[in-house]
């Protein structure tokens, strides 16, 4: 045997002796008495983990589905009046202008690639709302209540 086996297997017998001298019961009790003196953290930590990824996973699947019932109903609701509410959607072409009367006599125009958005009822809601996206002149009429 050469020197340089005699050293290597030296080495290892030496590494083997302290792996014998670890006390692994010892090891093993010292790390239980370390979990168990923290139990509400542990529990703690993973009903937030729960909570967390639950919340990450529904908010936007809860989302989605709003805005798909939304766009499939094609209304809002009215929390006033407790009812449902359909709206009217009124669009001038690119290139077009439309002429468009609401139903609380307000007289509009629209210019080309505009849309006019408001409510089938608005002349019997208490606030009356449109949205118009582009541009349009209105025409208003005096409300003789």
């Amino acid at each position: 045997m050469e020197l340089k086996d005699k050293d290597s297997l030296g080495e290892a017998f030496r590494l083997l002796q302290e792996m014998r001298a670890v006390d692994t019961e010892k090891g093993w009790k010292r790390f239980e008495e370390e979990i168990s003196s923290h139990p509400g953290q542990t529990i703690y930590y993973r009903l937030h983990k729960v909570i967390l990824y639950g919340a990450a996973v529904l908010i936007p699947v809860l989302l989605l589905l709003n805005a798909y019932l939304l766009y499939k109903t094609g209304s809002t609701y009215d929390l006033i009046s407790d009812s449902r509410v359909r709206e009217v959607e009124v669009t001038a072409m690119n290139g077009t202008r439309v002429f468009y009367t609401l139903p609380d006599s307000t007289s509009v125009w629209l210019r080309g690639g505009s849309k006019l958005v408001f409510a089938e009822n608005m002349d019997k809601a208490a606030e009356q709302r449109v949205e118009l996206i582009g541009e349009g002149y209105f025409d208003v009429k005096k409300n003789k209540k």
